[in-house]
């Protein structure tokens, strides 16, 4: 689909986490970003071709059955991006130690 391609032109900021797809002509995604406007411009660049965006703030204490579930990809990205960071520290100083 057209936001699995352009999922590498994302902006930092914004974390795309869910799609909700109908069988209709409206769809719905859940995004993290640091704030509305900044989302919705990214958006309206990268998919105007396609489709019309509107975008609205979630209110997530108050969202039945996905707290837990975006808990679980926060973290888990928090996890890989500390991992990755700790990997290449570890090979930069392999790389010291081999140059010594």
């Amino acid at each position: 689909d057209v936001l699995s391609r352009q999922q590498s032109s994302v902006p930092p900021g914004l974390d795309y986490r869910f799609l909700v797809p109908t069988s209709g002509t409206v769809s719905v995604s859940l995004w993290d970003a640091s704030d509305v406007e900044t989302l919705k411009v990214w958006l309206d660049e990268t998919l105007s071709e396609y489709c019309s965006t509107e975008c609205f703030e979630v209110v997530e204490e108050f969202a039945q059955g996905i707290s837990v579930e975006l808990a679980r990809q926060r973290t888990a990205q928090s996890v890989s991006q500390k991992t990755g960071a700790a990997a290449a520290s570890v090979g930069e100083k392999a790389q010291e130690a081999l140059s010594a």
